[in-house]
């Protein structure tokens, strides 16, 4: 090789290795190695948050079949309490006649099942009012009385605030409905603000009140222990509240309560 030929040979070479060196160190390829670190950071981070959130799912799937083994165990349980408190021969025992409220809304027609499970159970006579006006209560109450059978027992569905309960043709106030309920016995109020109507009816020696935030499953397991209870015996509604707490998930105990009238 001439001298010539070393010298283009050894130029070339310089150019080649000077190219390499551009792209190796060019401000495109920085960026792009910058840019793929980034995603690798995002991908580990992802993967990090992925792994939590598997932890999470599995964990509260753990506790839903906790939930439910804790439910079919007291569903049993109540079962066998039912056995064994209202054996084969307990129709003997003669329903409860109780007159039943409930207002326009279908979400209130909840309670109208309960009542039909516990009239073909022969636990409950009932007679609804539904949609329920004040007029057509108070009419049929002074018809009963008229007969010489005033209503005892009442269940109620229906909106109410702090000053009374809303029938379809207004509202009536906690006066209006003392006189109008003068005679009852136990009273269940089933609405939203209940516990503030409860406490304007002194005239009632018993009223329970659920609170609108009670689940509706809930509101008709109570409603179904605490009717079935006081069948078993009407002489203790106090004691039947009690009872059907104790069959109730514990949960139940937090939206209801009992008025017991001072004059009890």
């Amino acid at each position: 090789m001439d001298w010539f030929s070393l010298v283009v040979a050894t130029l070339a070479l310089g150019l080649s290795g000077a190219m390499y060196w551009h792209r190796r160190h060019s401000p495109v390829n920085e960026d792009l190695a910058a840019e793929v670190k980034q995603l690798k950071a995002q991908i580990l981070q992802l993967r990090q948050e992925n792994e939590g959130l598997r932890a999470v799912n599995n964990s509260l799937m753990k506790r839903v079949l906790i939930l439910e083994t804790e439910r079919a165990e007291w569903q049993m349980e109540r079962q066998h309490y039912t056995a064994q408190k209202y054996p084969s021969d307990a129709c003997q025992v003669a329903p409860l006649k109780t007159l039943v409220v409930i207002g326009p809304d279908r979400e209130l027609d909840r309670d109208l099942t309960v009542f039909r499970k516990l009239q073909a159970q022969q636990k409950i006579k009932f007679r609804r009012l539904r949609p329920a006006s004040a007029k057509s209560l108070e009419r049929y109450l002074e018809r009963k009385r008229m007969d010489k059978h005033p209503v005892e027992y009442a269940h109620f569905s229906l909106h109410s605030n702090h000053e009374g309960l809303h029938f379809n043709d207004g509202l009536m106030g906690g006066v209006k409905l003392s006189e109008l309920l003068a005679g009852m016995r136990v009273l269940v109020l089933d609405s939203c603000e209940g516990d503030w109507v409860a406490d304007l009816l002194g005239v009632v020696p018993f009223v329970i009140s659920l609170m609108e935030e009670i689940e509706m499953h809930d509101a008709m397991l109570f409603g179904e222990a605490f009717w079935s209870e006081l069948w078993a015996d009407p002489s203790d509604p106090e004691g039947a509240y009690e009872r059907a707490l104790d069959i109730c998930p514990p949960v139940v105990g937090e939206f209801a309560e009992l008025h017991v009238s001072s004059s009890t």
